[in-house]
Order: structure tokens, then sequence, then C-alpha cells
């Protein structure tokens, strides 16, 4: 088997490169093609049909869910369920409209196609720009041409900070000992050096093309980018040394770039709401929208805004990093090898991990897949418990609750035995899985809580969840996850799942917008200035709301 496919999309005319053995419904929503899919992916809905042409040109496998939801016309017609095929060969994909979410233009967008308005202000010597999103896990820098809004070249690289802790706290701490603030920033000019050098070599544009660099991020990277001191936000109330734009030239920060090229740098809102919140409320027009958007932006510190034209505000949830994979005993980041998603048939386990390779350990996305899953089967109860095999629901297959084992006295489970579950056979043979009790504590803390920053959010704006016009999951390990068993677990509201939308890197998107239109760059800065703000440690009701939502929900969910 191929490690990636070729995937020719109609009416659409895209050619997409998609990890082999993806499923397809998945495939295309990280290239932003959402389809119409309730069940997010889980066979029940019936939504997602899409006609499937093998380039071997033999006919598509039919699963159940294909034969309940289809015709036997259209299964002969070779059109079948996208989240039940496997991309497992080049194949033409043809997209009936019906099957189509009519999405938010605001996803990574092919070459031809741009949602950027342009200004007609920038010089014809100096035809491209560079927007930064520096996250505290990854920075990811484009290059864009002026005179079209196309993004011409993009790189990434680990944010080179991250030897000094995995999250902001851990950088914050870092920053008010010794010379550690020059240290972050040593690091973090390193990184987006070494961005700015792969892309001008790829694209063969000099250093004296680059007119500006937009760059966004949370608050504790933009302070550390400018050396400006932490110490106020290690303690409540966490103010920020500023919050303002800041605009310099490029060269004086230690960027690598041409004299003249000019530095923007995104404001921020709060300690911890920063700049990718503010860039993320640009890109999805919130400061436009006549219904209240709920955005969502779930990582090691999550950042919730709520509003719409006539007014937004902003909280911040510190949920630590076990998304990142962190105190979970086989955690890791979404790499090769990573368990990224799980599903619990009746008679089996199936895994998916990033790279086709053996797993040897799992991920955020993984995290969550399997925390749903035994919440569904029974294995799981609503304090966060795994129960014992006495307890467990009548029916269930023995298979499945010989998993529960015993490690230090308290229940785990077997999440993968390679002498039992299927895998990649390409490399050193895989040693089994667990998931223990304490990393399901650890993903209760964190799912806690973002979910009472959503609560707070509400409650403090007098708004009720059926008032939301759409849930908007940001971020890269946002666009990952399965919304359903992310709502199955609480850590997003409960709302219907057409309401759910994945929206990418909005915060690149965002700053995107910025580099080439100085329209857009007002607006950015007025939607911070605006911005009504919630700390949620001096909130009344933060104990109480945390509390409730340390709990898993009961099953109950909308559909």
């Amino acid at each position: 088997m191929h490690e990636t496919c070729s995937i020719s999309v109609l009416p659409d005319n895209r050619e997409l490169i998609v990890p082999a053995n993806a499923y397809l419904h998945e495939a295309l929503d990280r290239h932003g093609i959402s389809l119409t899919a309730y069940c997010d992916g889980m066979g029940l809905c019936g939504k997602c049909i899409v006609q499937i042409k093998l380039a071997d040109e033999s006919e598509p496998p039919i699963t159940e869910a294909d034969k309940k939801f289809l015709s036997e016309e259209e299964i002969e017609n070779g059109y079948r369920l996208a989240c039940q095929w496997r991309v497992v060969c080049n194949a033409e994909i043809t997209i009936p409209e019906k099957s189509r979410v009519n999405h938010l233009n605001i996803l990574i967008k092919d070459a031809g196609e741009s949602p950027l308005e342009l200004s007609s202000d920038f010089s014809s010597d100096r035809p491209y720009g560079f927007a930064f999103d520096i996250g505290t896990t990854t920075v990811v820098g484009s290059l864009v041409d002026y005179q079209t809004g196309k993004t011409v070249g993009v790189s990434s690289y680990l944010n080179g900070q991250q030897k000094y802790g995995a999250d902001v706290i851990s950088r914050i701490s870092h920053s008010i000992t010794g010379t550690g603030l020059d240290e972050l920033n040593s690091e973090l000019i390193q990184t987006i050096n070494k961005i700015i050098d792969d892309v001008l070599n790829e694209s063969s544009i000099s250093p004296d093309k680059i007119a500006e660099i937009v760059l966004t991020g949370n608050t504790v990277m933009l302070h550390s980018l400018h050396k400006e001191s932490m110490e106020n936000m290690a303690h409540l109330p966490f103010e920020p040394s500023y919050t303002k734009a800041k605009n310099i030239f490029a060269a004086k920060m230690g960027i690598k770039i041409d004299s003249k090229t000019k530095l923007y740098s995104f404001p921020v809102v709060s300690g911890f709401v920063g700049g990718d919140t503010v860039s993320c409320m640009l890109a999805t027009d919130m400061d436009k929208s006549e219904k209240k958007q709920l955005i969502i932006d779930i990582g090691t510190n999550g950042e919730v805004a709520l509003g719409n034209k006539n007014g937004w505000t902003t909280t911040s949830a510190p949920a630590g990093p076990a998304f990142e994979g962190a105190r979970i005993s086989a955690g890791m980041r979404g790499a090769n090898g990573a368990i990224e998603h799980v599903q619990i048939t009746d008679d089996k386990m199936i895994i998916d991990v990033i790279g086709q390779q053996p797993p040897v350990g799992i991920c955020g996305t993984g995290l969550i897949d399997i925390a749903a899953e035994l919440l569904n089967r029974g294995i799981l109860d609503v304090t966060g418990r795994i129960n014992d095999i006495d307890e467990l629901p009548d029916g269930t297959p023995d298979w499945l609750s010989k998993r529960i084992v015993d490690q230090n006295g308290e229940n785990a489970f077997l999440l993968f035995d390679p002498d039992i579950d299927e895998y990649f056979k390409n490399g050193a043979e895989p040693k089994k899985i667990y998931i223990t009790q304490r990393d399901l504590r650890e993903l209760q803390l964190a799912k806690a809580a973002v979910a009472t920053a959503c609560d707070l959010i509400l409650k403090h704006e007098n708004i009720k969840l059926e008032d939301v016009c759409c849930v908007l999951l940001a971020g890269a390990f946002g666009n990952y996850l399965r919304p359903a068993n992310a709502r199955r677990i609480g850590l997003i509201p409960n709302v219907p799942m057409d309401k759910i939308h994945f929206i990418g890197n909005a915060a690149s998107t965002g700053a995107k917008r910025v580099l080439v239109s100085q329209k857009e760059r007002k607006r950015v800065e007025r939607i911070a200035e605006e911005a009504g703000h919630i700390e949620l440690a001096a909130d009344p009701g933060f104990q109480m709301s945390y509390a409730d939502q340390m709990f898993y929900p009961d099953g109950a969910v909308v559909l």
C-alpha cells in the first residue's frame, strides 16, 4: 500500500494528496471540503454520499451502512458513504451538492481561490510579505503575494522554546528567572529565521522583496518576541505588559531579513487571550456577524470567544498539556506512531495511527476518542472511573471486558495488543498500550477547564446555548478532533452536529488578511480594543462550574 494516494475531486477540479488508509470524509475535511455528516463519520446518518471511481476500475467495497442508506442503483453506480471508505488507492470522487456543507470561507485555499481583500498601496519593488502564527508548540510562516493574495510558500517548525516547558505557564515561569526572557526570545527568533530561510530558498525569492512580516500568537509568545516582561502574568490579575499592536523594523528584532522590511505584531486582549484569538475573530468575521458565534481554540491554554456585530467577549482556560500528550502514560504529540483515532466495534478495536506504522503511543485526539468509546460502552462512568468487570453492562463482549486489567491497584484499559489487534507491520514489534485511570483523570481536568470557559462566558453574556449559531473549532488540534466524541466527553458544548465547524488555522488566515489589507489591520485593532474579557480565576462561579464540568455527560446528546 502507498503511503499517500491521489484523489481527484469533482466538480471542484481539485487534486488532493491524502494519507493512505485515511477515511475519505476526514481527508476531504482537512482540505477544506466539508460534507454533511451529522453523526461525525460513524455511519449513522447516511448524509455524506459521494460517488467513487477507483483508478484500477475495481468496485469500492460495500459496507453495511452503505446497504442501509443507499439504493441498489446508487450502490451499482459507485455511490458510497464517505465516512465508511478508507482511501486505499487513487480515485476520482464526485460530491453531490446535497452532501456538501456551506462552510465558512476561512480554511486554507488552493491556488486560484483567495478570500483575501487586497489593498492597492504596496510597492511593486517589494511584492511579498510573511504572515506568521506563533504557537506554543508550532510556528507556521506563510509567504504571500500582495498582488494576488495567494500563498506562494509555507513552512513550519516546532517552537524552539519547548525546551523550557510545554505550556505557557512554564514559559512565563522561565521568563522571570535570570536570563530566561532572553533565552525564550532567542529560541523564537531562531525558529522564525529557519522558516524564512526555508521559504525564501524554496521559492527563489530574495529577502529584499519582502515588504513586511505580520505575526500573531498568544500573549506569551508575543511578549517573548518583543522581550516584554511577563512578571505580572504570573499572578492575578494576569496583566500583560502591553496590549497594543507593535510596528518596528524586523531586522532590529534579530530577524534575518532586509533592513527595510517592516514588522507588525498583533494586539492582544489580556494575559491569556492573545493575538491568535483576535485573529480568529477577524477570520470568522465575528464583528460583522448577525448571529452569535462561539470560537473555541483547544490547546494547553484554551481560548474562547463569543459574540457578534453587537459586541464580543473572550476568556481563557488553563487546560494544561494533556491534549499534547503530556502527563499521559503513553501520551505523545501528533507525530508518526501516535494513535490519533479509536473506534470500538462489537468485535474489535480499530485504531488509526499517524504515518501508517506500528503504534508507539496516543495523542490528544486519540485520548478523546477512547474516552468517548469507553463511555458509550459503559466501561467508563460519569465520574471518570473505569468500572470493574462485574459492573459492566449486560451484553458487553468478553473480548472487550478482558481488556480491563489491574495496574498498580487501579483499573486500566488495554488499548492496543499487538498479539490481537490489527496494525501496520512495517517496523519494530510494538508493545502493548494501556489507558490508565490517571490518564482519564488528566483528560477530565483538561476538558473541564475548556468546558468551564464555555459555560461561564455564556452565563456572563446571558446567552442560551440554542441562541449560538455555530461552534467554531480553531487551531490544528481542533481540526483533527472528531467533534461527536469531543461533545460526548463534554469538551465542547452539546449542540447539534450541523452547528459545529472546523475553521482550521484561522489565526494564520487572519494574519494573512492583516498583511495584505490596511482596512483589516484597523478592524483587528478595533476587535482587540473593544473585546470584553472574563478572568475565570476571579469569577465567583468558577469553582462550582469547574466541579460540575469534571463529570462526563450522561450520554444524552443533541443530534
